[in-house]
């Protein structure tokens, strides 16, 4: 019961983790770039930094628990299957990524920020914005991946 559970709202989660990444990083970010400085701007981000983030916070830590909780329980069946192995890795990678960005980096970067140390804020800024590019390729794989395995 307890395993299939954890199945259904590991796949349901994912598809919204997946497609929320992807929607973030290629409508909500290019159009938060070309709004103006001000008042608008500031409301949007407002909204994205709190509900979205948010959602997207739990979301991440949810994924995270039934991935673990998946991988201890059904190793054997994975360990037998290439496809899944490939999932498995594209997931722990997206994972590792969001959980870093989303929880590690988003705290670092506040500090460094509130310290006023600009220079190290801009260089963990810019490597976060290359970081973002591997949950952005590797969730929708692991979704992808996920979907064949339970058709093929």
């Amino acid at each position: 019961m307890l395993d299939s559970l954890a199945l259904i709202i590991h796949i349901a989660v994912g598809a919204v983790f997946g497609v929320t990444i992807v929607l973030m990083q290629t409508t909500v970010g290019p159009a938060m770039a070309r709004i103006p400085a001000g008042g608008p701007k500031s409301q949007a981000a407002a909204i994205i930094q709190g509900r979205a983030r948010l959602a997207m916070d739990i979301a991440i830590i949810i994924q995270t628990a039934t991935a673990v909780y998946l991988a201890v329980t059904r190793w054997g069946m994975i360990g037998q299957s290439p496809l899944l192995m490939t999932k498995v890795t594209f997931g722990i990678m997206a994972l590792a990524a969001a959980n870093l960005l989303h929880f590690y980096w988003r705290g670092k970067k506040a500090r460094l920020k509130a310290a006023g140390r600009t220079e190290e804020f801009e260089a963990l800024s810019s490597f976060t914005l290359k970081m973002e590019k591997i949950p952005l390729v590797t969730a929708p794989v692991t979704l992808i991946l996920g979907i064949a395995w339970g058709h093929l």
